[in-house]
């Protein structure tokens, strides 16, 4: 299979890839750590939105200790399945897909060029 036409192909970019990588890789380790970290600013000047004060809107009057109490998962009904609903489709139309299979030796239908 090396002598494949895609392997030929491949092993060029593979071994680009693996050279590029490893050459950036080596730049991430020569940097030196300092002895002392930098003072940061603590309010940024440019790229950050301010801060709005978020507050808890007040409760409608609608939400009572009755109607949480009503409010429960077993008392509503499940949903209604209208007769259309569980009708069967029809078959799908699907055309055949025919090829040049007169040259094909094999029987999966693959063709190595």
């Amino acid at each position: 299979p090396a002598r494949h036409p895609f392997f030929q192909r491949l092993g060029p970019v593979i071994d680009l890839r693996l050279q590029k990588s490893e050459r950036e890789n080596g730049f991430i380790y020569y940097h030196k750590i300092p002895e002392e970290l930098p003072e940061l600013e603590l309010k940024a000047t440019f790229g950050l939105a301010a801060p709005i004060q978020f507050e808890m809107p007040p409760v409608h009057p609608i939400f009572t200790e009755e109607a949480y109490k009503e409010f429960t998962v077993n008392k509503t009904a499940p949903p209604k399945i209208s007769g259309s609903d569980t009708d069967d489709l029809p078959p799908v139309k699907e055309t055949d897909i025919t090829g040049d299979t007169k040259n094909i030796d094999n029987d999966s239908g693959c063709v190595l060029q």
